[in-house]
């Protein structure tokens, strides 16, 4: 099983791509953008699922991570 996990909307939006329980790539927009805690915005400059070596077709699943009490 292939996930896409994903968080943002506050800070520190990140993204992994994990298969068969274990994490194949993963990156946090800071490191892209160069700006720490201060970009709010969503947009994860660096989903590269041909780093990972998957097509889109292949990912069985997205997770998304939400936690309304972090505000």
């Amino acid at each position: 099983m292939i996930i896409l996990g994903i968080s943002g909307v506050a800070h520190d939006s990140a993204a992994a791509i994990i298969q068969e329980g274990k994490i194949i790539v993963a990156i946090e927009e800071e490191r892209v953008t160069s700006q720490k805690r201060l970009d709010l915005s969503f947009k994860i400059n660096k989903i590269n699922l041909s780093q990972a070596g998957i097509a889109s077709d292949e990912i069985d699943a997205i997770a998304f991570y939400w936690n309304d009490h972090s505000h």
